[in-house]
């Protein structure tokens, strides 16, 4: 299953574009590195990682982009393959992994029973208004002389039924943005019956509201049934990596592509390692580029996706929906500037320049190389509900304070003030 893009902007438009290494679907890569764990044993496993996903990082140092003008294809579609049918297939045939000597075979689990369950997305249509909006965003960064190239935004008004974006799926590191998968992984778990609900919720709320790294660690091992391996055999290496993958192909399998998210968020001081090492740290490392290691990956259309499903209460059911919803509101009315010894997800993000009555949900998140965020943002009255994806992954993000409050203050100001103009996607 391939992952359709963003609908198109008016076919008039051309835009400047640099071109990126393609990526491998997660799908295809398990079963590539399924079938080589059969074939292959003891050495030679790092041709398991050779068809990984590559993190694109737009850090200083990186290979020189090639920028080509790309004429926006007017037939492209928005929507995804039908796949509304009962999901009744198991994701992943039975495997067992022999040690080289052939004296141990290692079980693969299967953690999930079924896909994630949206598929399929709406006939939104290219908002001319919003997509002014993201052209006012722009300026704001090239004002502050804030490199508008390393910066993905998307745009999406709820009640209108529009979008607009810039850059959407460029993947970039998402930092903490990725616990909002592992949240809606969790909730898959529940819905499935493969873990009890009632045992997560302090970790949950942890991983969420705080971005805790100790929580989050026991929801990815609770997850894809591993744990913290400091070594450990060819075979169970294997099985190890195959599980941790079976989170990609969960999202996958369902138009994610290109989404990499099996990897934890550090440090993690409950187990003391501050960063990947043993298998974590094995399963970064690409041959093709040595110096350049695998990390999770994520697009800012990805997050705005996952954000508007959880919105609409479609993401796993109704609700556990409502359930993640609350999550991640963020209460502006609070003394949110208050120091405290965990990640404020208020200070320095969206909501710092929103006013206090703003109904909002979000997941941010933080490196010293970028800053992130999505959002669902409502007016109390209503007349404003739209999903807002800001990635921007470069140092200069990281070090400035006010561009993403700012760039939210902008966007809720003029948003949903008059009725936008919109050309219909290329959608049926």
């Amino acid at each position: 299953m391939t992952q359709s893009p963003p609908p198109s902007p008016p076919p008039s438009k051309v835009s400047r574009r640099p071109r990126r290494p393609a990526l491998i679907n997660p799908w295809l890569f398990l079963g590539l590195s399924t079938g080589m764990a059969i074939a292959i044993l003891g050495g030679g496993l790092w041709l398991l990682q050779k068809f990984a996903l590559r993190s694109v990082d737009q850090a200083e140092g990186n290979k020189e982009l090639v920028e080509e003008d790309t004429a926006i294809d007017p037939e492209e579609r928005f929507t995804l393959p039908d796949t509304s049918a009962p999901l009744t297939t198991e994701l992943l045939p039975s495997i067992a992994v022999e040690e080289p000597n052939g004296n141990a075979v290692i079980e693969v689990q299967k953690i999930w029973k079924y896909r994630y369950n949206v598929a399929l997305l709406p006939n939104w249509t290219y908002s001319i208004e919003l997509d002014s909006l993201i052209a006012g965003v722009k300026q704001q960064a090239e004002d502050l002389g804030l490199p508008v190239a390393a910066m993905s935004v998307v745009l999406i008004d709820l009640n209108q039924g529009a979008i607009a974006y810039y850059q959407p799926e460029v993947p970039q590191y998402p930092a903490s943005v990725a616990k909002l998968f592992w949240m809606v992984a969790l909730y898959g778990q529940f819905q499935q019956g493969l873990l009890n609900e009632a045992d997560f919720q302090a970790p949950l709320q942890l991983m969420v509201q705080r971005s805790d790294n100790n929580a989050t660690s026991t929801i990815i091992d609770a997850i894809t049934r591993t744990k913290f391996q400091a070594k450990g055999s060819p075979a169970a290496y294997q099985a190890w990596y195959l599980q941790r993958q079976q989170l990609n192909q969960f999202f996958s399998l369902a138009g994610y592509q290109n989404l990499n998210i099996t990897q934890k968020t550090y440090p993690i001081p409950d187990i003391e390692i501050e960063e990947p090492t043993g298998f974590d740290l094995q399963m970064r490392y690409d041959p093709l580029a040595p110096d350049q290691p695998i990390r999770n990956q994520m697009s800012a259309w990805h997050a705005a996706r996952m954000m508007y499903e959880i919105a609409t209460q479609q993401a796993i059911a109704p609700e556990a929906s409502k359930k993640m919803l609350q999550l991640l509101r963020r209460d502006l009315t609070k003394n949110w500037q208050t120091t405290t010894n965990y990640f404020n997800p208020v200070q320095d993000f969206f909501g710092a320049d929103l006013p206090p009555e703003t109904i909002l949900y979000s997941k941010a998140g933080w490196t010293t190389q970028g800053r992130h965020e999505v959002a669902y943002i409502a007016s109390a009255d209503g007349k404003q509900q739209y999903i807002l994806s800001i990635f921007a992954d470069h140092k200069d993000y990281a070090e400035n304070r006010t561009f993403f409050p700012t760039a939210a203050s902008f966007i809720h100001k003029r948003i949903g003030t008059s009725q936008p103009e919109v050309r219909p996607s290329s959608q049926n």
